[in-house]
């Protein structure tokens, strides 16, 4: 049976079509190079987007997985 990790963004989406990262697993997150790029790279990284809900108005979270490595 594979084991998995997990991982947690908090977006925030100001109305204006600019949405940013600001939190990773809980942790400040600078979020300046925008959603795009941040799912970029996370896919690059092997992540798996698997779930998202909203939080409240204007923000949302993101749930990933992936293979654990050297599991």
């Amino acid at each position: 049976m594979p084991a998995w990790e997990y991982m947690t963004w908090t977006i925030y989406d100001d109305g204006s079509g600019q949405e940013s990262v600001r939190l990773i697993d809980g942790k400040p997150h600078s979020g300046e190079d925008g959603l795009s790029a941040a799912l970029s790279r996370a896919g690059a990284e092997s992540w798996e987007l698997v779930g998202t809900h909203a939080i409240r108005e204007g923000w949302a979270r993101y749930v990933f997985m992936r293979p654990k490595r050297g599991a």
